[in-house]
């Protein structure tokens, strides 16, 4: 992916406050995350997307990806997150590879 574009989107919090993991949580009949994946992918110039998740819901969600997004789930790869915030994001950088901006 040399001089393309990459995103990480962080989906791996524990949803304390709200009881449960929130990016699985769904919102007008689509989990949370999907808003943000959306987005992501509609980007000009963006060629992946990583997503950070508990262990205990990658499966779930990347069969989600992979129905909702078909072809382009291509574009997205599910990773497991890490403890803290800046683990999910070293997480997902070393996913994205070198190359990428």
């Amino acid at each position: 992916m040399r001089g393309s574009a990459g995103a990480i989107l962080l989906a791996a919090g524990q949803g304390r406050r709200l009881g449960h993991d929130k990016s699985i949580t769904a919102i007008a009949g689509r989990p949370v995350l999907a808003y943000g994946l959306e987005v992501l992918l509609k980007c000009r110039g963006i060629e992946k997307v990583v997503v950070t998740v508990r262990d205990d819901v990658r499966q779930e969600v990347l069969a989600w990806v992979q129905k909702e997004y078909g072809k382009q789930s291509g574009r997205v790869e599910v990773i497991v997150g890490g403890k803290e915030r800046q683990d999910s994001v070293s997480a997902g950088l070393e996913s994205l590879g070198r190359g990428v901006e």
